[in-house]
């Protein structure tokens, strides 16, 4: 999984190793909800 960063406070939200899945990850500062995915490499955050 690569950096997710917040979009609204730039945050680094999480990091991780490569693992399939997804989810809603929520940011601590902000509380703004992060829709992602990834495919064991690439983190797609919506």
């Amino acid at each position: 999984m690569d950096k997710v960063i917040c979009p609204k406070c730039n945050e680094i939200v999480t990091e991780g190793a490569g693992v399939k899945s997804e989810g809603i990850i929520t940011c601590e500062k902000c509380k703004y909800q992060l829709h992602w995915e990834c495919d064991g490499e690439k983190t797609i955050s919506k």
